[in-house]
């Protein structure tokens, strides 16, 4: 029985070691991944931000020069409407675009949700 009981502590000394060694390792190798993922996280959510950021730039600038364009309170609606499908190929995304006159809230020119420009020549004339 001594015997029997000296190789069971033998085996348990080396064994416990080597189990309490790979269970911190585990840990550890477990703690250093979920801090890579989510350091990958962040770096992939600044990136997003800032295309985001650089696209909703390039719309704004679009809009402001689109706005302050001539051609589209002129008294030619073919060029109107040329000049608002330049603008709308610039971004896929936008589904539409209206400018407003400030003063009256009426549509001075329109899309509808193709990205068609309706633009009533009528509007153009009196709208200003």
């Amino acid at each position: 029985m001594d015997s029997s009981r000296t190789i069971f502590l033998a085996a348990l000394a080396i064994l416990l070691p080597t189990i309490i060694f790979s269970s911190v390792i585990v840990a550890f190798n477990t703690y250093y991944d979920r801090a890579a993922v989510e350091d990958a996280t962040m770096d992939r959510t600044r990136q997003l931000i800032g295309d985001i950021d650089a696209r909703l730039a390039m719309s704004a600038g679009a809009l402001q020069v689109l706005a302050t364009s001539h051609v589209l309170t002129g008294p030619r609606p073919a060029e109107a409407r040329a000049r608002l499908a330049e603008v709308l190929a610039i971004d896929r995304a936008w589904r539409s675009v209206t400018l407003l006159n400030l003063q009256t809230g009426a549509a001075v020119v329109t899309t509808d949700a193709a990205g068609v420009p309706a633009i009533r020549p009528a509007d153009l004339r009196t709208r200003r």
